[in-house]
């Protein structure tokens, strides 16, 4: 089971959030840079953050401080045994209620079971949010026709939002590309994300220290 929006770090409550709806996000920029769609406050000169609201998270690494609320483009500042983000007080949730999917099942979600390319496509809703619909198994709807943010809903799909993503305090690629991390590390400096543009979906390795979304799974209830 997916959470119901992509997760957010709250600076004016201090604390861990996830969106109201699957196709919320929020990101930043300086105001000079690509990017800069943002919901709830722009980049804050004063401070080097976005207003304390955090959207594109650092692979968090063994920092139990930040889980990826840092904006240094240093791979060792993000280095250690990965820090899942489940395991925070999310909301109302307790720690451990959610998890961060693997590299293996972003790839068998999206490549390798039955029918995965058929159960995906990169679609625009009707709220103007481009994103990856990703159907459940067994659909009978086609991915490319879930259009709308009602559609989404009745069709069971998980929508991700395609958020960009950040290198330091510049955000780039908002609207044309998906990029959600995953939990599995690739030595001491990289680690894996599922990255998806133009109908290629691929699990590739990155630097830590690059912002990415964050959308967490459970065991179905």
């Amino acid at each position: 089971e997916f959470a119901p929006g992509n997760l957010y770090y709250d600076g004016t409550a201090s604390s861990w959030k996830f969106e109201s709806n699957q196709w919320d996000f929020r990101t930043y920029n300086d105001g000079t840079k690509q990017g800069g769609s943002c919901i709830n406050g722009a980049y804050n000169s004063n401070t080097g953050t976005p207003n304390g609201d955090w959207g594109l998270f650092g692979w968090s690494g063994s920092d139990q401080t930040h889980y990826g609320k840092i904006t240094t483009q240093n791979n060792p500042d993000y280095s250690g045994s990965f820090m899942d983000w489940g395991g925070l007080a999310i909301g109302n949730d307790p720690v451990n209620t959610w998890r961060t999917l693997s590299k293996g099942e972003w790839n068998y979600l999206l490549n390798n079971r039955a029918k995965a390319s058929s159960l995906r496509a990169w679609v625009t809703l009707d709220n103007n949010v481009p994103g990856l619909v990703i159907l459940p198994d067994g659909s009978t709807t086609a991915a490319s026709t879930v259009t709308t943010t009602a559609l989404v809903g009745s069709s069971g799909a998980v929508f991700l939002p395609a958020s960009g993503n950040r290198d330091g305090m510049d955000v780039n690629a908002v609207g044309s590309v998906v990029s959600y991390w995953s939990s599995t590390p690739d030595g001491t400096d990289v680690a894996y994300l599922m990255y998806f543009y133009s109908g290629n979906v691929l699990t590739v390795n990155t630097n830590r220290y690059y912002g990415n979304a964050v959308r967490l799974v459970r065991a179905a209830e």
